[in-house]
């Protein structure tokens, strides 16, 4: 977290619910931009970013050549 804390967190995979996902649960681009870059995570998959191209363009390497 923001703080330095370290929150226990538990995923469940659901398969197909990406699938159910609507236009409401939609982050704003200005969100999404904040939270990548606060937290150096890749906008497509949440990879760590190390490279401050990445960073800058807050997509990874990897996604980045799946995207262009």
């Amino acid at each position: 977290m923001e703080s330095g804390a370290v929150a226990k967190l538990e995923l469940e995979y659901r398969q197909g619910l990406v699938y159910q996902l609507t236009m409401s649960h939609r982050l704003p681009a200005v969100e999404v931009a904040e939270v990548s870059r606060r937290y150096g995570r890749c906008l497509m998959c949440g990879a760590r970013l190390k490279a401050a191209t990445s960073v800058q363009r807050m997509i990874g390497p990897v996604c980045w050549r799946r995207v262009s």
